[in-house]
Parts: C-alpha cells; structure tokens; sequence
C-alpha cells in the first residue's frame, strides 16, 4: 500500500483556482437567459452613445473633512485644505534661519549618503494652538535625514494655526526639506 502526499503546489493550485472563480463570479451578473456575462461599467444613453457608469456609493471612498460648517463637530476634525495654511513664525525667513540653526548638516554624510540632493517631505499636524503633533516622513531616502528632520519639527515650538472660515483650525502640514550632500 502506497500513501500519496499531496504536495503544497498542489494545494496553492487549488488556492487560486478558487479564489479567481471567486473574483470572477463577483465580476459577472446573470442575465435574462441565465447567461454569466461580465458587468458593464458603461451604460448607453438616448443617443446609443456609451457613457461611463459611475460605481454605487458604497464604493466611493468619502471626502475628507474640507470645509468648516458651524456644527461643534468640526472642533474636533482635521483638515486637508484650508482658507490660509499653518505656517512658521516669521515665515519663510524665520523657517530658513531656524533650519539652519537647528539641523545637523553632517548626518547624511556621517551615514555614507552619496552626494546629491535629497528632499525629504515631513508631514504633520498643526493643533489650533499651534502645538506641532503626529509627525512623520512620507520619504524614505535613508543615511539618517528623516529622523534629523522629524526631530527639527518636533522641536520647532508653536507655529501659527491653520485658518478656515475665519477660525483657527486643525490641520496637516506637509513640509518639504531640501538636503545637500557633498564632498
């Protein structure tokens, strides 16, 4: 008596054997003759001219929050796009002197960056206070730039608040900062 062991290519076979039946039955629709056909994303008009079929609500992502109503649940939200942009004290003069200041130039070279020209995007919020929260690099160039950078903003002190319909508002910010590495 032989025992066969399936194999594990075996069993991934069958893994997306069924898993495209099940994408593709969820991309068909029966039909009046009980046809499968594949759905339309198109539709024709009086013109029998095709148009496009926008997907039902439930696959529309929603909006971000940006515009201010008078509702008290706007104190607590976070805005994308304001009226006037969060900003540093004594604005792009006061930015470059602080950056100067405050970042450690030689880090890229300490962590072998190659000469060139990085920019890093730091992305953060900036409360109604001022006060400078949530920040991260949404690059990824490495030789310890990000984490200089992420340090400078969380140091920065208050920075003036966003404005939307003439209030102060919470909102990201995304800051680029433009590094220079050469030998």
């Amino acid at each position: 008596m032989t025992i066969q062991h399936k194999s594990a290519f075996d069993f991934t076979q069958k893994t997306v054997f069924l898993l495209l039946l099940f994408v593709f039955n969820l991309l068909c629709i029966n039909d009046s003759s009980g046809q499968k056909r594949f759905k339309k994303r198109t539709i024709r008009n009086s013109n029998n001219k095709r148009v496009w079929r926008p997907p039902p609500p439930s696959m529309v992502a929603p909006a971000p929050y940006d515009t201010l109503s008078n509702n008290e649940d706007d104190e607590n939200k976070i805005f994308t796009k304001v009226d006037v942009d969060a900003s540093f004290p004594g604005d792009l003069v006061g930015w470059q002197k602080y950056l100067q200041s405050a970042l450690d130039a030689t880090i890229p070279a300490k962590y072998g960056a190659p000469p060139g020209s990085y920019t890093v995007i730091i992305r953060f919020i900036v409360d109604k206070d001022g006060s400078v929260s949530d920040v991260f690099s949404e690059t990824a160039h490495g030789y310890g730039m990000e984490t200089e950078s992420i340090r400078v903003i969380r140091n920065s002190g208050k920075w003036t608040p966003a404005i939307q319909n003439g209030r102060n508002v919470t909102a990201y910010k995304r800051q680029p900062i433009t590094w220079m590495v050469s030998f």
